[in-house]
């Protein structure tokens, strides 16, 4: 009804408040009834509700703003990207949480290698480094923070676990810091998340790579030694790279 309809777009928005209601997991009653029995409803009845999927207000709300610069432009309020972000921080892994288009798509609505919104570029920036979003947090420093892998090979393993498609945050980065934007680059070189920073978490890669390529090499008792980076990897790679490009071409004085 909305995607890719102005017409549509501009009445849906309309009513972004209802919608709003609906964001995130069905909601349960406070209170339960008892049963036709007058027996109560109990905890092994409870756990049996089902909450996911939601009513999708979420993906209505992405929808309304594709590929519409004059919605993100004037109908974003500050407090529905908090709303957002909180919706990614309650998730385990917040790195493959669905509104995390959001933020990319208030920022450039009509795509990549588009003239970002600035002020929305500001406010996503604030709001997903802000405090109140710890696993937001600690998905930016599994990839930035250089002591993160330096722990024991047991909490490497549960950080991929627990983060699956890490390059997904990343690309956001790069909307965020896009078109020389120096304010936003250098807010993110105040929470270091530097150059130095982003090479480092490139370097990790190559360098976890080569440790399990040598390993797998040892026990098959071959010569050669080279592998291909897994999928998720190269994709985090690819998206680290083109943050480094943006963070040089922003930071770096000629």
């Amino acid at each position: 009804f909305v995607r890719g309809n102005k017409k549509n777009q501009a009445i849906v928005i309309k009513h972004l408040e209802p919608l709003r209601k609906h964001l995130g997991p069905l909601k349960l009653p406070m209170n339960y009834p008892p049963n036709k029995e007058g027996k109560p409803f109990t905890d092994a009845h409870k756990k049996q509700l089902v909450t996911e999927p939601g009513m999708n207000s979420e993906s209505v709300i992405v929808e309304c703003l594709r590929n519409n610069a004059v919605l993100c432009q004037s109908m974003i309020p500050e407090d529905l990207v908090y709303d957002m972000a909180k919706l990614c921080d309650q998730e385990k892994d917040p790195s493959l949480c669905k509104s995390l288009e959001f933020f990319s798509l208030i920022c450039q609505p009509n795509g990549s290698h588009t003239s970002p919104i600035y002020k929305n570029q500001l406010l996503v920036l604030e709001v997903i480094l802000s405090n109140t979003f710890r696993n937001i947090a600690s998905m930016l420093d599994a990839i930035f923070n250089p002591f993160h892998f330096d722990n024991q090979q047991q909490q490497q393993e549960e950080t991929q676990i627990q983060y699956k498609s890490v390059h997904n945050i990343v690309n956001l980065l790069c909307v965020l810091i896009s078109d020389k934007n120096v304010k936003t680059a250098s807010r993110l070189q105040s929470n270091h998340i530097t150059i130095e920073t982003t090479l480092g978490a490139m370097h990790r890669i190559l360098t976890n790579h080569s440790d399990h390529s040598s390993e797998h090499s040892s026990k098959d008792n071959k010569d050669e030694e080279v592998y291909k980076l897994s999928n998720s990897d190269y994709v985090l790679f690819g998206a680290l790279l083109e943050f480094l490009s943006l963070q040089l071409d922003v930071l770096v004085v000629d």
